[in-house]
């Protein structure tokens, strides 16, 4: 039992060094349980939507689509038709993240539903106490989403995502639920303040260890000077604190550039974006976004999501 609980340590810890890579953050191998260590619970760092991204993922304070629930769940309130969302990265050492999303704004005129998931999955190397390879164990965790909005007057929304989190590692498949909850108010009709606090609740367990989770709130502004311009700037407090800003302008009704910075991070750096937007026959639009986010020596990491609206 010592020997497969080692195993299983080693495993957690490279599972935890790869999500930590895909976070832009220090790649050291930690333990799970040390202090300041990095841990598999940071998938939910992940940001899933090309336009968060191009815009430096500074989004709380606007959340106006199939993304809001990663940064805002109040934000889906905000939303005026049903969506359907999906993102996938694929990045360096076989490491793949999808996410699927949908959002239901006519449930009333002032209550929003959505549902989302999302799941990390990736193949590691197994090692004995000597550090001699055994074999390769496939690795996950996934976020099952939950989400409801309600506007309250047509200043403030609120909303709340229950999140049922597990993982798959070495016939072991451990369970958490989380909670996030947000609020939006509308300081004027070009000004939009966000409020989030994420990941209540408790760490996951594997055997006699466990997995903090991480703790995140969030603050910032949308600014909306005219309907071609948005401008975005957010204050994120995890174990680090960091500041991110961005940009959005519409060149044309089907094309939209974007671009935004990140400080406060391991590897600062800028993000760059655009998107599309196509209607067909029995669908409102359909959305097309790209992004590219820089990671110092690690390259940057690219980013594809489609969305419909109807």
């Amino acid at each position: 039992m010592k020997m497969k609980n080692l195993n299983l340590k080693i495993i957690k810890s490279c599972s935890a060094a790869m999500i930590t890579l895909m976070l832009g953050s220090n790649c050291n191998l930690c333990f799970p349980l040390s202090n300041g260590g990095k841990t598999g619970m940071d998938f939910l760092k992940i940001e899933a939507g090309a336009r968060q991204v191009g815009m430096g993922g500074a989004f709380v304070g606007i959340a106006d689509d199939i993304y809001s629930p990663q940064w805002n769940p109040a934000g889906l309130s905000e939303i005026k038709t049903q969506e359907f969302g999906f993102t996938n990265i694929n990045w360096i050492t076989g490491i793949n993240y999808n996410y699927l999303g949908y959002v239901n704004p006519s449930i009333s005129s002032t209550i929003a539903i959505g549902m989302s998931y999302n799941q990390l999955s990736f193949v590691v190397q197994e090692m004995d106490q000597d550090v001699l390879p055994l074999g390769q164990e496939e690795f996950s965790y996934s976020n099952l989403c939950f989400s409801f909005s309600k506007k309250f007057k047509q200043k403030i929304s609120a909303g709340i995502n229950i999140k049922v989190i597990s993982a798959l590692v070495k016939g072991y498949s451990p369970q958490t639920f989380l909670e996030d909850i947000g609020l939006i108010y509308k300081i004027s009709k070009t000004k939009r303040l966000g409020i989030s606090v994420q990941n209540f609740g408790s760490p996951m367990k594997f055997i006699n260890e466990s997995d903090p989770v991480p703790l995140n709130y969030k603050i910032g502004m949308g600014f909306f000077p005219s309907d071609k311009i948005i401008f975005s700037v957010e204050l994120n407090k995890s174990d680090t604190t960091n500041i991110n800003a961005g940009i959005e302008y519409m060149l044309a009704k089907k094309f939209i550039l974007r671009a935004g910075m990140r400080s406060g991070y391991d590897l600062d750096g800028m993000t760059f974006g655009f998107g599309t937007r196509l209607k067909i026959k029995d669908v409102d639009m359909i959305r097309i976004d790209y992004a590219v986010a820089q990671m110092g020596y690690w390259g940057s990491v690219q980013r594809i999501s489609l969305g419909t609206e109807f």
